[in-house]
């Protein structure tokens, strides 16, 4: 196997065949993470990761495009990915809880198939500009998207909060 790859950095590649390699390779590099993540439920999240910063506003993911990103995912052919991180017609605080805990894990799990795809980047030289382009779709952008909607999440969650305290005093 390491001797095909040796190989492969010797012989070039057409755009078409680079473009469809490093596809095939981050969508295999998200496949096994997701798998993991499925057999290890429960992975410890870095809550320090998590931790919405001050200076972090919806309106900077608005500015980098989240909102394009989220209707392409919505009305393209991944809005079936990953049906967890959708919320329904339930608004509740609970509800809200849930879908955060599932935002949170997507993040994560973006983040780690983020890396493990910059390390193939090392190894796979001439697929870098795919490998990078298809990182920053298929991870970099979902990442900022389940930032920006964990910051409109805990923004309506910190209302009710607030709402319910001044209601009972």
């Amino acid at each position: 196997m390491f001797a095909k790859a040796y190989n492969y950095q010797q012989n070039p590649v057409s755009a078409l065949q680079a473009a469809l390699l490093s596809f095939a390779l981050v969508w295999l590099i998200m496949v096994m993470v997701m798998l993991a993540f499925r057999i290890q439920c429960g992975i410890p999240f870095p809550e320090r990761w998590f931790r919405i910063h001050k200076r972090e506003a919806a309106e900077y993911y608005e500015l980098l495009g989240v909102k394009l990103f989220r209707w392409l995912l919505l009305n393209g052919p991944f809005r079936f990915a990953n049906q967890g991180v959708y919320i329904g017609q339930n608004r509740s605080d609970q509800a809200l809880e849930r879908l955060l805990s599932k935002i949170k894990e997507a993040e994560f799990a973006h983040v780690i198939d983020a890396v493990l795809t910059l390390l193939a980047c090392v190894i796979y030289q001439q697929l870098i500009l795919w490998l990078l382009l298809w990182n920053l779709v298929f991870n970099i952008y979902p990442i900022l998207l389940q930032r920006y909607h964990r910051i409109r999440i805990e923004k309506v969650l910190k209302h009710r909060t607030m709402r319910t305290l001044m209601s009972d005093h």
